[in-house]
């Protein structure tokens, strides 16, 4: 696990100090996650599993693109992605979250568990527009952290 995840792992159950920007909400039960995992179409980050046990979804703010990510909860990850036509229209891609703005966050589903994350356009979804903002979901989290503290 990198610092970015360790932190967010930690500071959820302890109430630990946490960067001013990250807005969490509780964690999602096993089953939950158990539940996206199995219907989900690439193997997700282990990062992003552990975070959505720490926070089934959350806000931060950043000061570099994406801006700010919005994670959604596990059980909406699929649902969303066909009601915004992601898996029709960018069908390399997994939808997790939005900027707030006019993109969704996405994993690249041929790189799986290793996958960066890449933005979308929200309204018309399509892995031709994709643009790279992390090369991890790790380096999203540590994004997070640093912006925040």
């Amino acid at each position: 696990m990198s610092v970015g995840v360790e932190w967010i792992m930690s500071m959820m159950p302890k109430k630990m100090s946490r960067p001013k920007n990250w807005h969490p909400k509780a964690g999602a039960a096993e089953d939950m996650i158990e539940q996206l995992v199995s219907g989900c179409p690439m193997q997700l980050p282990g990062a992003y599993l552990d975070l959505l046990r720490a926070s089934n979804g959350g806000y931060a703010d950043l000061s570099a693109s994406p801006w700010a990510v919005d994670f959604w909860a596990a059980g909406d990850v699929m649902r969303l992605n066909q009601e915004y036509g992601v898996d029709s229209r960018a069908p390399n891609f997994l939808a997790f979250g939005s900027n707030l703005g006019e993109e969704v966050l996405a994993f690249k589903r041929c790189e799986g568990a290793q996958s960066g994350v890449f933005l979308l356009p929200w309204h018309e979804p399509n892995g031709e527009y994709a643009l790279k903002v992390a090369d991890s979901f790790e380096r999203l989290i540590e994004a997070i952290v640093e912006d925040g503290m």
